[in-house]
């Protein structure tokens, strides 16, 4: 490992979207997480179809959250605003195309959207595109 600043940054070269949403009004965050992992299973074959790497979804709740500020203790845990979504979801494929083809895919549109809208406040999904930077992978420093 070096210490030059001027060293380029090793990025994986990968595209990696990563999509956030809140739950739709009504609805509590266990239905939202059960609804939100039935969602996986209908967009995994899409994933795949379009030469995904992996699909991984984070379900936000109030029982990490908690657990997490207690740990923290109470002079760091008010440091630490929880996002205010309930659900995020991080797609990685090896080019922009195949990217750009799972949202493209009618099938997206016909059963992935139409799904989201069940469960999930549409106007709340978020999304962002970029490389990856792994800087420790299991449990070793890669940089």
């Amino acid at each position: 490992m070096s210490d030059n600043s001027n060293a380029p940054i090793p990025l994986g070269g990968v595209w990696r979207a990563t999509v956030s949403a809140r739950r739709k009004e009504g609805l509590t965050k266990e239905e939202f997480s059960r609804r939100f992992a039935l969602h996986g299973k209908l967009a995994g074959p899409i994933v795949v179809k379009h030469n995904g790497i992996s699909y991984l979804q984070h379900h936000l709740t109030d029982t990490f959250a908690a657990k997490f500020k207690e740990e923290l203790g109470p002079e760091l845990a008010p440091h630490f605003s929880i996002a205010e979504i309930d659900g995020i979801t991080t797609l990685l494929f090896p080019t922009a195309k195949d990217l750009a083809a799972f949202f493209a895919d009618p099938a997206h549109n016909e059963k992935l959207n139409a799904d989201v809208a069940e469960f999930a406040d549409v106007t709340s999904v978020q999304f962002s595109v970029g490389d990856e930077l792994a800087v420790v992978k299991d449990g070793k420093m890669l940089l």
